[in-house]
């Protein structure tokens, strides 16, 4: 079991693969790698708790992945201190938590009324919602939890570590290993899930509605895809990839990008997909790396970023560089990949001089 910790409502603690104490926008944040915990702030003292209401439906609060709050009103480096700042309550939940937690306020959850909730999701494929107030009556148990499971094949498990590898991280199982994406306007979470089921890696698209944890939009989706350069097929192999970025919401489209893990036998591609948010349908692939293998698209668990033109960026790694032949294999480059025309094309790509040093 892995425990969710609340500090205080809608300031979200983030998280990576490495542990950092860093500052951002006015509040400390701490990175720790693999902690089977989430937490969100609070301010402890005398005067009455003020709720969190500005929505976090994203990594790092917006497209731009900026990490700026910039409708704080609470938070201030003077009372984010030792004496009014502090754990308020924890809850349990069944698997590592590797992507960032989301928080909506004033959602109406059938049969339990409004309440201000965090989402989290884990490497177990569950997703738990929370009351982001407190943790007593009722709201000692989650207001919902769904397994992602019982919208999987028969028989299906979280992918484990010692099948499809991954034992380098710490982690024994890959679940939901990415930050979701949440689209306010419909109610619907969508989230990257990998199972393992009759033998086979299969990674899936799910549609969740905020209020229920119910699959919605027809879903899930199995992602597959396949991308032809010069003639050349590259198909997505499901085993040897994971998906770590966020989820991107952008113009009405989800990218889901994929790299490996750790010890993938050097078979790992880098991806970049598209689907319809309305209607679950995948509209564009891009293979990073076609014919060949490497060039991940990790980012540390960041999600891709969008503009408002339709311009996706991804930051690759692994393998050289190559840019200009019929394989383009990529290390720590920068993909500028432009939503039009479909399929998904390469517009730009920018690599620095020291690359291989890197």
């Amino acid at each position: 079991m892995s425990r969710f910790t609340s500090l205080a409502p809608a300031e979200f603690l983030s998280f990576g693969w490495h542990g950092l104490l860093k500052r951002e926008s006015g509040r400390w944040l701490f990175r720790i790698a693999m902690v089977a915990w989430c937490t969100l702030f609070a301010l402890v003292s005398a005067s009455p708790l003020v709720h969190g209401q500005i929505r976090v439906v994203t990594w790092h609060y917006d497209n731009g992945r900026t990490g700026a709050n910039t409708h704080e009103t609470i938070l201030t480096p003077a009372n984010v201190a030792s004496k009014t700042f502090g754990v308020l309550f924890s809850h349990l939940v069944d698997g590592f938590v590797s992507g960032q937690p989301l928080y909506l306020p004033g959602v109406n959850i059938p049969g339990k009324g409004i309440h201000n909730v965090v989402y989290v999701a884990t490497l177990h494929d569950s997703v738990y919602a929370f009351d982001a107030d407190t943790a007593t009556g009722e709201n000692a148990n989650p207001l919902w939890v769904t397994s992602i499971l019982t919208y999987s094949g028969d028989g299906a498990i979280p992918a484990p570590a010692s099948i499809i590898g991954g034992l380098g991280t710490g982690f024994t199982e890959r679940g939901i290993v990415s930050t979701p994406v949440i689209a306010p306007a419909t109610n619907t979470m969508y989230l990257a899930a990998e199972t393992y089921e009759n033998s086979q890696v299969v990674h899936r698209l799910h549609a969740l509605d905020v209020r229920t944890g119910l699959e919605t939009l027809g879903g899930p989706t199995t992602i597959s895809a396949s991308y032809t350069l010069n003639g050349h097929v590259t198909t997505f192999n499901p085993h040897f990839q994971s998906n770590r970025p966020a989820l991107l919401l952008n113009n009405g489209h989800i990218y889901i990008a994929f790299g490996g893990m750790d010890a993938n036998d050097g078979r790992e591609q880098g991806w970049v997909m598209s689907y319809n948010a309305t209607t679950l349908q995948q509209e564009g692939a891009f293979a990073v790396e076609p014919g060949l293998y490497y060039a991940s698209v990790w980012q540390h668990g960041a999600g891709l970023s969008g503009d408002a033109t339709g311009n996706v960026y991804a930051g690759t790694a692994d393998g050289p560089y190559r840019m200009g032949t019929s394989q383009r294999a990529c290390l720590n480059l920068l993909n500028v990949v432009k939503r039009l025309p479909w399929p998904i094309t390469l517009l730009r790509t920018i690599t620095t001089s020291s690359h291989m040093r890197i």
